[in-house]
């Protein structure tokens, strides 16, 4: 029996995006791997939520989503912790 909830669910399901952690830019209708680096895309809600940003430790504005080096002075970014 397929009640309203299910529905809505499976309608939710079709809505969905689905993105890389490492490439936002990657963006899909469904579940797969990320062309660029092959890591298993998830739910684009779901990385927004657990956003991990990397920053340099002498230069704080320096902010971005995947790790590197400062375009300031080259030095490795750490990751930032979640609040």
């Amino acid at each position: 029996m397929n009640t309203n909830n299910d529905m809505h669910d499976q309608d939710m399901m079709n809505l969905m995006e689905y993105t890389c952690p490492m490439h936002p830019e990657i963006v899909q209708d469904q579940g797969g791997i990320c062309p660029n680096c092959g890591m298993t895309l998830v739910p684009k809600s779901e990385a927004m939520m657990n956003k991990t940003t990397y920053t340099c430790s002498m230069h704080p504005e320096v902010v971005q989503d995947h790790p590197g080096n400062c375009s300031k002075c080259g030095m490795t970014l750490v990751q930032v912790e979640s609040s």
